[in-house]
């Protein structure tokens, strides 16, 4: 999106780190942060069908608990991540990769989907598609192989240095 609105083929758009601050050293305007609003809305997700869930638990827990591991990796690792971030940006501008970490270092330790943003995409969705309107957030989440791994002591452990 950066690339669009630098050639001028969008007017506006909605910018993540690092294309925040190639925008800002632009010179470019910025209408509004989304993040000072503390808008509640279900963005990125880690989804999967029932069906696995069901067939291959273990799979599931594996791999849930290697999203947690990397989460936490991107966390305490801010070096190793910003090497990583580099190379996957394309970028070797340390201002851009430090923001892109700030940004995304944000998200939980503990990936739990919240209710209420969930919500807010149903009532976004239906808003063009009466038909969103008849679900609820309870229909789309379920927590059970993430509250397995967390009350395992998994995830505090690793904060806590105890999980390798």
């Amino acid at each position: 999106m950066w690339s669009a609105l630098q050639t001028g083929r969008v007017a506006a758009t909605i910018l993540s780190p690092p294309g925040t601050l190639f925008a800002r050293k632009a010179g470019m305007n910025f209408m509004v942060d989304l993040t000072d609003l503390k808008l509640e809305y279900q963005g990125s997700t880690i989804t999967t069908r029932r069906s696995l869930v069901q067939k291959n638990p273990q799979l599931a827990t594996r791999s849930l608990r290697a999203i947690v591991r990397g989460v936490h990796l991107f966390k305490t690792r801010k070096e190793d991540t910003i090497r990583i971030l580099s190379k996957f940006l394309g970028t070797k501008d340390r201002d851009a990769l430090d923001e892109s970490w700030d940004y995304a270092a944000k998200m939980p330790m503990k990936p739990y989907a919240v209710e209420s943003a969930v919500q807010a995409v149903l009532d976004h969705l239906a808003e063009g598609q009466p038909r969103f309107a008849q679900y609820k957030p309870a229909e789309f989440i379920d927590a059970r192989v993430l509250t397995e791994i967390d009350k395992s002591g998994y995830i505090d452990g690793l904060y806590a240095g105890k999980g390798k």
